[in-house]
């Protein structure tokens, strides 16, 4: 290949110019020398920008030629003629080179062959990128010129995603790359069959009716609320895709191509606060009394009242309480009330709705009959499966307490329904 001999002879020093002399003479020489030494160590780049200084301060052929040397150097033909061209087209004048300069463009144009981007569809404006470096594209063919070598294209029109591809090209090559530009959103359409609901996409709410949204491609998250029913749910939306959502008019939501579903599940409670509780209980009391006459164990005192639990949960599991129950009940000498305090451990299964449960206390009863006669007071346990349950916060329970009561006078044992309503943290 020729052009290397042709662009060497070519090269130009300061010395052998046909430019006129000028004031700036030391330093244009001085740039040229540099950039000539540069040249022989083979460091393109810094070569160039010495030969770009001396043509700032004279213009004319010699620096550009060896600007081009340099281009070619780094395997930049289409740069090097480029340049080459240049030279000849302003400063033909100043050369006596011309033929040898025109030779050599020649051979370079040899090397440089043409890509042809051809889109589909037909998009305007679009930039290409060769290497990282923009192109110039000639007429409404897109055509740029090439070097031989391999290659990274990159195309990128605005609404669509990036078209990236590897050419490979031999000198003086002629390529026409077919660019399928693929839209970088798709399109969203959710419909609400039935009565209204609020619709957001995103957390942006959207308006009422039929939802027809534009979207960047990939995942986008759906949140629907209707009659204190809320439905969320995740769709990815393809580039140049449509996905769609609907909720029917019973209330099932219906993703894309996937099965209708029913409401998104109640939140769980929080595990840890507060909670009251206001019960109910009846049953009877089996043992012996503080009456000196009604010693008999066989006696079955019937008795129920009310009863007041303040407990705080620790998790969905465990929780602890304070309680007053007053208890009355009525024998055929006198009616008698019974008031216990104490402390419980309250242990559940944790289900959401409805559970089982179990209350352990330990603490003290107080009798005190009527018509003067003294009471007496004593240790009492009690123990209680329950089935309970919540709706929110609204907490509710039926259970069994057994109790049994001990002490200086008279020990008993209490079997009793009990119901029990409250509103709280479990």
């Amino acid at each position: 290949m020729r052009v290397p001999l042709v662009l060497a002879a070519l090269f130009v020093a300061g010395s052998a110019r046909a430019e006129p002399p000028s004031t700036d003479d030391a330093a244009y020489e001085r740039h040229m020398a540099l950039g000539i030494r540069l040249y022989d160590d083979r460091s393109f780049d810094a070569a160039q920008i010495e030969f770009e200084r001396a043509y700032a301060i004279r213009k004319g052929a010699g620096p550009l030629i060896n600007i081009a040397l340099c281009e070619k150097g780094r395997s930049q033909y289409v740069k090097a003629a480029r340049v080459l061209s240049r030279a000849l087209a302003e400063h033909r004048s100043q050369t006596n080179q011309v033929a040898q300069m025109e030779e050599a463009l020649a051979e370079l144009r040899q090397l440089i062959g043409k890509v042809s981007i051809e889109l589909t569809p037909q998009k305007e404006p679009v930039i290409v990128t060769l290497d990282g470096e923009r192109q110039t594209l000639e007429g409404t063919a897109n055509t740029f010129e090439v070097g031989p070598g391999v290659h990274a294209l990159r195309v990128t029109a605005e609404g669509y995603l990036p078209f990236t591809t590897r050419l490979e090209l031999g000198a003086g090559d002629s390529l026409t790359v077919v660019v399928p530009l693929v839209p970088d959103s798709g399109t969203l359409d959710i419909e609400v069959r039935g009565r209204r609901a609020s619709v957001q996409v995103d957390g942006a709410l959207e308006k009422s009716g039929p939802i027809h949204r534009r979207l960047s491609a990939g995942t986008h998250l759906v949140a629907i609320e209707r009659d204190r029913a809320r439905y969320t749910t995740t769709i990815a939306v393809a580039p140049g895709g449509r996905a769609r959502i609907m909720l029917d008019a019973a209330g099932l939501l219906h993703v894309g191509d996937a099965g209708p579903r029913g409401p998104d599940p109640l939140e769980a409670p929080p595990q840890q606060g507060v909670y009251v509780l206001a019960g109910l209980s009846f049953g009877g009391r089996i043992g012996q009394s503080n009456l000196q006459s009604q010693d008999d164990w066989s006696d079955v005192l019937p008795f129920g009242g009310p009863d007041l639990h303040l407990g705080y949960s620790l998790n969905r599991y465990v929780g602890l309480e304070a309680y007053a129950v007053e208890l009355f009940s009525a024998n055929s000498f006198a009616p008698e009330s019974v008031t216990q305090v104490g402390g419980a451990i309250r242990l559940s299964t944790g289900q959401d709705r409805v559970h089982f449960a179990a209350r352990l206390g330990l603490g003290f009863a107080v009798e005190v009959p009527e018509l003067g006669r003294t009471g007496f007071a004593a240790f009492h346990l009690v123990g209680e499966p329950l089935v309970a349950g919540r709706a929110g916060r609204v907490l509710w329970g039926f259970g069994t307490p057994v109790t049994f009561m001990t002490g200086a006078y008279a020990p008993n044992v209490a079997l009793s329904t009990r119901l029990e309503l409250g509103y709280g943290t479990w």
